[in-house]
């Protein structure tokens, strides 16, 4: 059976357990947000989440403290950031103390997310080592998809990159600058369908492009 791919920041990276018949392993890809909160305090402290505090989770897009219970459980190694009211000179004070402490900020809709050492990019490529042990060069091919500017380094670092048309905008500007990406034109989640049916016509152990 296949190794899962799983990761939480407080186990050691290459930890294995057995569970049945599958091998079940852990792999550290950043930071966790613990780490990112002590060295971004103070840019980071008015959007940290409290659940006893209501109110203010709202003006965060928070609407109940469940849905602030998930997201504390679910972010191990990143930061969640709600900048859409913050100024330029914010912004750009923000982005200037990210770039000097070697971290990113992506884009993701209405919320930025802060990593660092992490990243789908980093993910899609120890995925693709971790399938490809034992194989001949090229038998593992890696199809990534996605529709915002989170999604740079997984349609960058995947075999086959495909770019959601979303339903408002269309494809992301950042995504239709990556090296053989592939837009696709049905839109929204209708383009998960698109991308299974060009993927069947492609002959994926030979030419790269559609």
């Amino acid at each position: 059976m296949p190794d899962l791919l799983l990761g939480h920041p407080s186990t050691r990276t290459g930890r294995s357990w057995r569970a049945g018949r599958r091998t079940l392993r852990v792999w550290n890809l950043g930071d966790p947000a613990s780490a990112l909160r002590d060295a971004f305090g103070p840019f980071i402290a008015p959007y940290e989440l409290d659940m006893t505090n209501l109110p203010r989770m709202s003006t965060l897009g928070f609407r109940s403290r469940a849905a602030v219970r998930r997201a504390l459980t679910e972010r191990r190694a990143s930061v969640l950031l709600d900048v859409a009211g913050a100024d330029q000179l914010t912004l750009t004070r923000l982005q200037q103390v990210v770039t000097a402490t070697g971290a990113h900020l992506h884009r993701g809709g209405r919320w930025h997310t802060l990593t660092r050492g992490a990243g789908k990019g980093a993910a899609t490529t120890l995925l693709r080592s971790l399938a490809s042990a034992g194989s001949e060069p090229g038998v593992v091919r890696v199809v990534g998809i996605g529709n915002e500017e989170n999604d740079v380094t997984l349609l960058a670092s995947a075999d086959f990159g495909f770019a959601i048309h979303n339903v408002v905008g269309g494809v992301h500007p950042a995504l239709a600058l990556v090296n053989r990406a592939i837009p696709l034109t049905a839109r929204g989640t209708a383009g998960f369908v698109e991308m299974l049916d060009r993927l069947v016509a492609m002959p994926l152990f030979g030419r790269d492009e559609p």
